[in-house]
């Protein structure tokens, strides 16, 4: 875990510096700034592999390492410490994009439940509570869909699809955008 000073969207750092290591390591996680203090949640351990020599790139999905986990996490700004929140109640990777706020909330829409799949779910954390719940789900399965929430409206773009609702494997990559009203409320409030 690294950091680097930024002002008005400017470095006002030098050089990056490293910081306390985030307690559980993992890829494909999403995060959010809340109140000052970076917000990570879910991931998974290991990944696809090249297959060698592929001019294509193409990876080989038979052994995606140890798989997805909800475990979050909260980085204190004032004193740059780790702190475990709340797991996810459903795990999700591949939300690298799709991690957004709407006002003290923080909203992750789909990702993958388990490698190599899909998913529709979209749930909000809520840092003063310390709680989780679901607010909606999409119109398809997706993963590592770019998410925005501005004026009360949840923006989506691009993704990539499962190959249909029924099979949850990863399919085609969309150039596609949605909008719709946000309006996450939690059961408690």
């Amino acid at each position: 875990h690294w950091s680097l000073g930024i002002e008005g969207g400017i470095a006002v750092e030098t050089a990056w510096r490293p910081e306390a290591p985030i307690p559980q390591p993992g890829t494909h996680r999403g995060g959010v700034v809340l109140d000052g203090d970076l917000f990570v949640f879910g991931g998974q351990v290991g990944d696809a592999r090249a297959i060698p020599g592929d001019p294509a790139f193409t990876c080989d999905l038979s052994d995606l390492g140890g798989g997805v986990f909800g475990d979050s996490f909260r980085y204190r700004s004032e004193d740059r410490t780790w702190t475990s929140i709340a797991p996810m109640p459903t795990a999700v990777s591949h939300t690298d994009t799709s991690v957004t706020r709407s006002g003290r909330l923080a909203i992750v829409v789909s990702g993958s439940p388990e490698p190599n799949r899909c998913g529709d779910l979209v749930q909000a954390y809520d840092p003063v509570e310390d709680r989780w719940f679901e607010i909606g789900r999409l119109p398809k399965p997706m993963k590592n869909v770019a998410a925005i929430a501005v004026g009360g409206i949840l923006h989506l773009f691009g993704g990539q699809t499962s190959l249909s609702r029924i099979d949850l494997r990863h399919g085609r990559i969309l150039r596609d955008a949605w909008a719709a009203p946000l309006r996450p409320r939690a059961p408690w409030s």
